[in-house]
């Protein structure tokens, strides 16, 4: 979807700090029929999504866990992308040793339209 090659381009504006993987808008013929949606490059390193491992509580163990500066910077993507649906399902982990970084996906939810800005919920 075009909202998911936005963040993209949102997040490589930053210089990448989010480490959002390479998207593209993209087309494809069914049956006569154009379906349009994205294609995103594969993730390199993940070893699964975040929801699949013990985020400790712990301040101290959670930046030995995945660095604050990672963490900073999907926080401030999101912000600046309006993300109203980031959860541990769309959050891949990187790299088999501690401390690990981050890979933000699914970012269909972003960019909403202005009369929705209000039904946004951040927990």
């Amino acid at each position: 979807s075009i909202r998911e090659e936005a963040v993209y381009l949102v997040d490589r504006i930053a210089g990448s700090q989010a480490g959002v993987p390479v998207t593209s808008r993209a087309s494809i013929k069914v049956d006569g029929e154009e379906l349009i949606g994205s294609v995103q490059a594969f993730v390199d390193g993940a070893i699964g999504f975040i929801e699949d491992f013990a985020m400790p509580r712990d301040v101290s163990r959670a930046e030995d866990f995945v660095p604050q500066e990672a963490a900073e910077a999907l926080a401030l993507l999101d912000m600046r992308a309006f993300n109203m649906d980031r959860h541990s399902g769309n959050l891949l982990l990187l790299g088999r040793e501690k401390p690990h970084g981050l890979g933000p996906i699914d970012h269909g939810c972003c960019l909403p339209r202005w009369w929705s800005l209000s039904e946004a919920i951040f927990d």
